[in-house]
């Protein structure tokens, strides 16, 4: 089914970066939306659906991850897909649960495979992503209700994870669906089928010519530098605002997984800017876009009041800590019950149980000294001078023990799942 293309509709996908005008309607199109109808607007959910050669996939989203061939599944003498490959697919294909990433977050795939050939990042989507997510979706209850909204109103937002404004960084839908640097979300296919215009049906869809000998000669990467974190410690009217990071129990102000708001520093931004994006990620709260938060942004030369240091290894950081002083309460104005995490923990650091959940999932305004008693170790800082800790006495060995027997476990702080 297509929409009325005569309609003028200023409809545009977005995510938790963009700025959003609160006086426009927002459909969340993915699997985390409050109303049960969109669910039929995601690849989470829509299936089964027909691949090639007799095979289904459960789900659109499987059928698209479990079409990426990963070097391990590759011969490196032909460069074909390996007969593990098949056995990967297969049972990726016939698993009901969505996978996003079934290799693990940030793994880069050789090629996606599909009816014999070989394509890149943006010939499978047009070749494969886009096709089966469309025939599916637009034939169905939700894209009908969908495609009723889009005619009914003047603007529109679709939130997809992988959406953006390309309305407002001067984009069409044409370069979204050719760019290889960008991931192109599902609600762009919905805004093309919504205006008629199926972009990724055309006959000039590229095969790879895949060289594993060729792959093999490609120079590795330099080793990742260290990583800034950037977050905000904010006070509104004499409270803290705490948020407790994803695990596997629920929130306890007594469990020690309590955190500020922050989040690593994206190369093309400052550390002010990845704060302000990130407490809009991990609460909804927008200083860019809500009058008057605005006021409340630190001046973009502001100093952090404090930084520390946490992990080692490859996973070392630097945490940056921006203050804001709320004297009037504005902030106490987002009720704790209304703010909202919509990142997602994902990949292979976190535990199996808790992928996909929200990164943060609860909130509280608290005093000076509760926020230092529930948040993790390395913040208690922030908060005031932290007591010394009085040392553990050792227990007294038993008479007749021989030897030291099995060693304690160390005490060890670990942030949660909560991905910064």
């Amino acid at each position: 089914m297509e929409a009325d293309s005569r309609v003028e509709c200023d409809a545009r996908t977005v995510n938790g970066r963009d700025y959003v005008d609160p006086s426009v309607l927002m459909v969340n199109c993915t699997s985390r939306s409050k109303e049960p109808w969109c669910h039929g607007l995601s690849p989470f959910f829509l299936g089964p659906v027909s691949l090639y050669d007799g095979h289904v996939a459960k789900n659109v989203e499987n059928a698209w991850q479990y079409a990426k061939v990963y070097k391990q599944h590759v011969d490196p003498v032909t460069g074909e897909p390996t007969a593990e490959y098949w056995e990967w697919a297969l049972a990726g294909w016939a698993n009901p649960d969505p996978v996003r990433f079934p290799m693990g977050r940030g793994a880069k795939p050789e090629y996606s495979y599909w009816d014999g050939k070989k394509y890149g990042y943006v010939a499978a989507r047009k070749r494969i992503y886009a096709p089966l997510y469309a025939s599916l979706v637009e034939n169905s209850v939700a894209f009908k209700k969908l495609a009723k909204i889009y005619r009914q109103n003047k603007r529109l937002y679709l939130w997809d994870f992988d959406g953006y404004d390309h309305v407002s960084m001067g984009r069409t839908l044409q370069q979204v669906l050719d760019d290889p640097n960008k991931k192109m979300g599902h609600a762009f296919v919905l805004l093309m089928l919504l205006r008629g215009e199926r972009l990724w049906e055309t006959d000039d869809i590229p095969e790879l010519d895949y060289d594993p000998k060729a792959r093999e000669r490609v120079p590795k990467p330099e080793p990742r530098g260290p990583l800034t974190s950037a977050g905000f410690l904010i006070k509104s009217a004499d409270l803290y605002l705490v948020c407790h990071a994803t695990n596997r129990k629920p929130p306890a102000a007594t469990d020690g997984s309590w955190t500020i708001s922050k989040g690593i520093v994206d190369a093309d931004e400052t550390p002010i800017e990845a704060a302000i994006r990130e407490l809009k990620e991990e609460t909804g709260i927008d200083l860019k876009g809500e009058e008057p938060l605005t006021s409340l942004i630190p001046a973009p030369d502001a100093q952090p009041i404090n930084s520390y240091t946490v992990g080692k290894g490859a996973a070392k950081k630097t945490v940056l800590v921006y203050e804001i002083d709320d004297k009037e309460g504005l902030l106490r104005l987002h009720r704790t019950k209304e703010l909202t995490c919509t990142s997602l923990i994902e990949g292979d650091y976190s535990p199996v149980h808790v992928r996909g959940l929200p990164e943060l999932d609860a909130f509280s305004w608290v005093t000076q000294s509760d926020a230092q008693a529930m948040v993790f170790q390395s913040q208690k800082h922030l908060f005031g001078p932290v007591p010394e800790r009085a040392p553990k006495a050792k227990a007294a060995k038993p008479r007749g023990q021989r030897g030291r027997g099995p060693a304690a476990a160390p005490e060890a702080e670990a942030e949660g799942s909560k991905d910064d």
